[in-house]
């Protein structure tokens, strides 16, 4: 088993490799996105035994990278875009937050007592980072995780599993859908669609990963 922090940070570097690469490659990579794809690997190599599932070397990590991870993706935010999406997109994403909010505490209230007597004083913290996942992504788990000092490991791998046992089924539910409600609800002008079909034209190649993608994912 690997647990040196050395070979430990190899491993990372080669599974973002990995991702990108078939990202970059193959058009049912494309559709899970490289950040599915590293979740995956990593909870494999994990699980079986590769490398360890706990060492100070990840708490250590985790300390600078979330910061530099949420500049690098602040760094390939493109206000231009706003124009075209604008209000519908917002509408749509605040309307998400609400309902994972509503039902982060809706989860909360029902299973507290049962989730007390296992985890202890802090499960009521658990809704942070469950919230920050589900309308931020992975980092806004480790940064909640963070600022809300819960610092428990087994808690902490307990919490980080089922955000990503639940993650899988919901991407998959979150890829299929909208296709299928294309069919019956197609998108109009005020989405931006048909003028962006209009200024892109023919479909464009793979994009070929560079430094930066591997690095940013890799945090």
């Amino acid at each position: 088993m690997i647990d040196q922090p050395v070979q430990l940070a190899a491993v990372f570097l080669g599974l973002v490799l990995l991702s990108v690469w078939l990202d970059a490659r193959y058009a049912w990579a494309r559709k899970i996105s490289p950040v599915v794809l590293i979740l995956f690997f990593a909870g494999l190599v994990s699980n079986v035994g590769f490398i360890t599932d706990r060492s100070p070397f990840y708490e250590e990590l985790a300390g600078f990278t979330v910061p530099f991870a949420v500049c690098l993706i602040l760094f390939t935010v493109n206000l231009a875009d706003l124009k075209r999406t604008g209000g519908p997109l917002l509408a749509a994403f605040a309307i998400a937050c609400v309902g994972t909010v509503i039902g982060v505490l809706t989860a909360g209230v029902l299973v507290d007592s049962q989730l007390a007597r296992v985890l202890g004083d802090e499960t009521w913290k658990l809704a942070g980072p469950f919230t920050g996942t589900y309308t931020g992504g992975s980092l806004n788990f480790f940064a909640l995780w963070d600022g809300l000092e819960i610092g428990n490991p087994d808690l902490f791998a307990a919490a980080n599993a089922v955000d990503n046992l639940t993650l899988f089924p919901l991407f998959a539910v979150w890829v299929l859908i909208p296709g299928w409600l294309g069919k019956y609800f197609p998108a109009g002008e005020r989405w931006g669609t048909i003028g962006a079909i209009d200024e892109i034209g023919e479909p464009e190649a793979p994009t070929e990963f560079r430094m930066l993608d591997v690095v940013a994912l890799s945090f």
